[in-house]
């Protein structure tokens, strides 16, 4: 049977010590356009809407969260 889980639940404790999952910039990318964002210029909107344009690790909570999930 399908156990029901909360995307943020899972993106704030699902990482591999137990705490927040983080993803890379290409990771991040991967998801944007999985989602409809296919140029730089959206993926550019996204970093910075989140305020997240120089950082190298990403919060997964931050992506799904700009994806209105």
């Amino acid at each position: 049977m399908y156990e029901y889980s909360d995307v943020y639940d899972e993106c704030e404790n699902g990482g591999p010590d137990g705490g927040a999952v983080i993803l890379s910039r290409i990771q991040v990318i991967s998801l944007l356009k999985q989602h409809g964002h296919l140029t730089p210029q959206q993926w550019m909107t996204f970093f910075r809407e989140a305020g997240l344009t120089l950082v190298n690790a990403y919060p997964a909570a931050a992506v799904f969260r700009w994806l209105n999930y």
